[in-house]
């Protein structure tokens, strides 16, 4: 009987420590501000580029976000690892850029993050981008959704 209990512990131990951690969880969401250091081209986003943030501030923790130039929202989330290669993506009701007639309807980039404290957000910049609707955003890992986050945008009256 001593050896069947042996070895049922030591199955439960053996299992125990193949337990799985996600290498990056949820930290933040909602209404951020930050300094913005750098601007990056990107051709394939609403407004052509993207802000490689400063140090950010979480303003306000929400999910109902007022369509205003100037805003800012999104999502922080904690990396695990030393060096990770993620997928950013954000859905959205369908953008029309006037000057192009281009239309967006998602953004998609890749890009590597390291441990500690990550974002991924928008910053409403143009008339154009305040489409009230659900935004989702997405933190992705070889092809597995980690984070995914809906913002509900809307007309403040």
């Amino acid at each position: 009987m001593q050896k069947f209990i042996l070895v049922l512990l030591a199955l439960f131990l053996a299992a125990c420590s193949n337990t799985y951690a996600p290498p990056l969880t949820l930290h933040s969401m909602g209404l951020y501000q930050s300094e913005r250091t750098h601007v990056s081209p990107a051709p394939d986003m609403p407004n052509r580029h993207y802000h490689l943030d400063g140090d950010r501030q979480l303003i306000s923790e929400t999910r109902a976000i007022p369509a205003l130039r100037g805003q800012q929202f999104g999502i922080e989330y904690d990396v695990a690892v030393d060096r990770l290669t993620v997928i950013h993506e954000i859905e959205f009701p369908t953008l029309t850029d006037p000057k192009t007639g281009k239309q967006f309807d998602s953004i998609r980039h890749q890009r590597e993050v390291g441990k500690g404290t990550n974002y991924l957000g928008y910053l409403f910049e143009e008339e154009w981008e305040l489409v009230p609707g659900t935004w989702t955003l997405r933190v992705i890992v070889d092809d597995y959704v980690y984070i995914e986050e809906q913002m509900h945008i809307y007309r403040p009256e």
